[in-house]
């Protein structure tokens, strides 16, 4: 069953453009078997300057994998700006 995106009403255009074109692509990947979004999209506080936070969820058996792609699987979704893990600021997903 495909889910709609929920869009926060505080997203500005580009971070709304950058999610419509980044989930068909995530969608499109057997590996992976859920996004959601964290932070000010979680949150509903985004603004012009806010980036878009997404937990992406895969099978353990492509985690390693995935893990050694992953900034290709990023800068496939846009202009990619940056890309790491989130366990420099406490969070417990790598």
């Amino acid at each position: 069953m495909e889910l709609p995106i929920l869009m926060p009403s505080s997203a500005p255009a580009a971070q709304r453009q950058f999610v419509i074109n980044a989930v068909p692509i995530l969608r499109s990947d057997p590996r992976i078997v859920g996004v959601t979004a964290a932070g000010s999209w979680a949150d509903d506080s985004m603004d012009e300057h806010s980036d878009v936070d997404l937990v992406i969820a895969v099978r353990s058996c492509s985690f390693d994998e995935v893990m050694v792609e992953r900034e290709l699987i990023a800068s496939a979704m846009g202009n990619l700006v940056a890309c790491f893990t989130g366990e420099h600021v406490g969070e417990p997903r790598c």
